[in-house]
């Protein structure tokens, strides 16, 4: 089948090189594969918090509509301060001590 030794050399290379490519070919398409279906889980999971999100801020809206908060107040008997009740603040320089 071989003539020589030297083309039985050029064989046993030319088969341990195939058998490398190949099977770095399949460890790159498995790895490959294997980070597409994270990428895929991790997308799911970016979307379900995008809408977790998108509902919350659609309860928080409908819980602090002014309208709800009026109903509220006034099942509390709450009702806006009067002028009296109010106190008014203003600062003090430091350099003048006059009111501002």
């Amino acid at each position: 089948m071989f003539q020589s030794t030297k083309a039985k050399i050029e064989f046993y290379c030319l088969l341990t090189t195939a058998l490398i490519v190949a099977i770095s070919t399949i460890w790159v398409r498995t790895a490959t594969v294997r980070d597409t279906y994270s990428y895929v889980k991790q997308q799911k999971k970016l979307k379900n918090l995008q809408r977790e999100i998108q509902y919350e801020k659609i309860r928080w809206l409908k819980l602090t509509a002014p309208e709800r908060l009026e109903r509220f107040a006034d099942s509390l008997d709450l009702h806006p301060p009067r002028m009296d009740q109010l106190l008014r603040y203003s600062t003090v320089s430091k350099r003048t001590g006059e009111n501002q």
